[in-house]
């Protein structure tokens, strides 16, 4: 990250943190019907709940949010991120964490794939925070 980025990151990091998640299941339209998809790794798993909120803090939802570990993290999972499991939409949960054996970046497509396999999928980074 460049020194003139860090600033804005953290704002917008604490804008997100701070927000609660309200999301409106009666309006129209809440849902695309796509699915999101991203792995992440041990070092990255105490800011990862921030890159979940700003995917669910989107104006437009997808159908589902799908995070894939390897199965060593298990146990390593954070509260602020196991807590975004309960996000729910249309009385069905959004946000889902999966485990795989496959410690390659690909198993966010691979098995999305399989689990998927008639959906439109989207991948996502980790380390990103995805405006509005």
């Amino acid at each position: 990250m460049k020194l003139k980025e860090i600033l804005p990151s953290l704002i917008a990091e604490w804008k997100i943190k701070s927000t609660e998640i309200h999301i409106d299941s009666n309006k129209d339209n809440t849902q695309i019907p796509l699915i999101v998809s991203l792995t992440s790794i041990p070092n990255r798993l105490n800011k990862l709940d921030v890159v979940i909120k700003s995917i669910l803090l989107q104006s437009k939802l997808p159908k589902k949010i799908v995070l894939w570990l390897h199965h060593s993290l298990e146990n390593e999972i954070p509260k602020k991120l196991l807590e975004l499991t309960n996000t729910q939409v249309n009385n069905k949960n959004i946000f889902e964490i999966h485990y795989s054996d496959l410690t390659c970046s690909h198993r966010k497509l691979i098995h999305s794939l399989e689990l998927f396999p008639d959906e439109t999928i989207v991948t996502c980074d980790d380390d990103s925070i995805y405006p509005n």
